[in-house]
């Protein structure tokens, strides 16, 4: 049975730690494609982002931010925690907001809950499809 973890070299793991770095600075300059395509060449992954068998196996997580503007940049965010996958959070793919296809109010409700209350429930649940 096959291992689906990371298998890196040092100077892969510089390289992707000083990239991670750049993307938390300034996360607006970087396209949400460009990051993955870089992330699948730096991390020789036993598969692709996106096919691995468990989530626990991914590099990174996708959250999309529940926003009603029209995305100025595709990345709005990216943070790192120890011991877990960093998360790359979005604006424009996903099931919220002025593109997506759940209705506007759905939308308006997650943000109050987020932004308001502090309540990331509804935004958490519609990230397992992103």
């Amino acid at each position: 049975m096959t291992q689906n973890h990371t298998v890196t070299t040092p100077k892969d793991l510089v390289a992707l730690n000083d990239y991670w770095h750049k993307l938390e600075e300034d996360p607006y300059a970087h396209s949400f494609y460009q990051v993955l395509r870089y992330i699948d060449a730096r991390s020789t992954l036993l598969k692709p982002i996106g096919r691995n068998n468990l989530p626990k196996h991914e590099p990174v997580r996708m959250r999309q931010e529940p926003s009603m503007s029209f995305a100025p940049s595709n990345l709005t965010k990216v943070e790192r925690q120890p011991g877990r996958p960093s998360t790359i959070s979005i604006l424009g793919f996903g099931l919220f907001g002025p593109n997506g296809p759940l209705p506007l109010h759905i939308t308006e409700y997650a943000h109050e809950r987020m932004h308001h209350h502090k309540d990331r429930t509804l935004s958490a649940f519609a990230d397992i499809f992103h």
